[in-house]
């Protein structure tokens, strides 16, 4: 946050503030891995959940030989992919950035078989909602 021109309290505020909000999401950032793709187009977030709703467990199921369906959800914070029966938490959460998803995913679960299947099929259908464009790896971390 820029504090240039503001008087010494108000950026001490703002400081402390600041920092209060790293502390308080420390949990969070700490539990998550990020990747942001890009799809060479922008894409609507409707658009992307309802391709979301309609192919992903189909093909999880297909895949995995399993009745596992996956809560999709679109949220404020973004679409949301969870199985609370077998998860704690969100797994994986995609918000849309103009041409490029911002992907972050539960590190609890990065070795878990559902959840690496998941993160394919989602490789898969990003690649088909490109339109034909494909997608490319910004930045993973």
């Amino acid at each position: 946050m820029n504090v240039a021109g503001k008087t010494p309290v108000l950026k001490a505020q703002i400081k402390m503030l600041c920092k209060q909000y790293l502390q308080a999401n420390c949990k969070y950032i700490k539990h998550t891995i990020m990747k942001i793709i890009t799809l060479h187009k922008p894409i609507n977030i409707d658009q992307l959940f309802n391709h979301l709703q309609e192919r992903l467990n189909p093909i999880f199921q297909k895949q995995r030989q399993s009745d596992i369906s996956f809560n999709i959800a679109n949220t404020p914070n973004g679409i949301e992919i969870s199985y609370p029966q077998l998860y704690e938490g969100i797994l994986f959460t995609i918000t849309v950035q103009d041409d490029q998803l911002w992907i972050t995913r539960n590190e609890h679960y990065v070795d878990d078989v559902n959840s690496i299947t998941v993160e394919s099929i989602l490789n898969s259908l990003f690649d088909d909602i490109s339109g034909g464009q494909g997608t490319d790896l910004l930045q993973e971390g």
